[in-house]
């Protein structure tokens, strides 16, 4: 009984696909990959110029909404937010950031299907609101390098769902050579 049960949910389980907020993966020079299904990825280009990590966000059907290149290079070190278009979002210039190593998430707003929250942690943590309702609209950010914690902060920033199934945990190291650990929650 218990071995026909458990075959019934590997069954199920591997036939099963999760959301597709992160079926879109963009980075280095230039380069993306789309995977619109366990074995056919497929590439195509970006703008992006980065030498770091980046961040992208899809909506939940796959469709690529907009990325953040990673550590951007010289001679503009800032980073940008790009729409699917591959064109820089109004007001998407000149984002403070220094992404090496999962310092750089995009989350969308509890209850929203049209706002996301970019936070980049650099010496000190940063976020920025951008609005996008879907893929064929240009997205604006409306409120740039946002100060959120003013600490010691560092990379390995990542985000959780939390247990009610709306908000969101962020998580992050923070002090003195990197020994604690700050978590907030985003709601809305």
């Amino acid at each position: 009984m218990k071995i026909s049960f458990f075959l019934i949910i590997l069954f199920v389980y591997s036939n099963s696909y999760g959301q597709g907020r992160n079926a879109n993966w963009v980075f280095g020079d230039s380069a993306g990959i789309h995977f619109n299904g366990l074995n056919t990825p497929t590439l195509f280009k970006t703008v992006c110029k980065s030498n770091g990590e980046t961040a992208t966000i899809s909506d939940t059907n796959g469709n690529l909404m907009f990325y953040v290149n990673g550590k951007a290079t010289i001679p503009d070190p800032t980073l940008k937010v790009y729409d699917n278009d591959f064109k820089v979002m109004i007001n998407g210039d000149s984002v403070i950031g220094d992404t090496w190593y999962n310092s750089d998430i995009i989350i969308p707003k509890p209850l929203s299907d049209s706002i996301y929250y970019h936070f980049s942690t650099t010496d000190v943590a940063y976020y920025n609101v951008i609005s996008k309702l879907d893929k064929t609209s240009p997205g604006v950010v409306l409120q740039k390098n946002q100060l959120l914690k003013y600490s010691a902060m560092s990379d390995c920033t990542q985000a959780v769902k939390h247990g009610n199934g709306r908000d969101w945990w962020i998580i992050t190291k923070v002090g003195l050579h990197n020994t604690k650990r700050y978590f907030f929650c985003l709601a809305c």
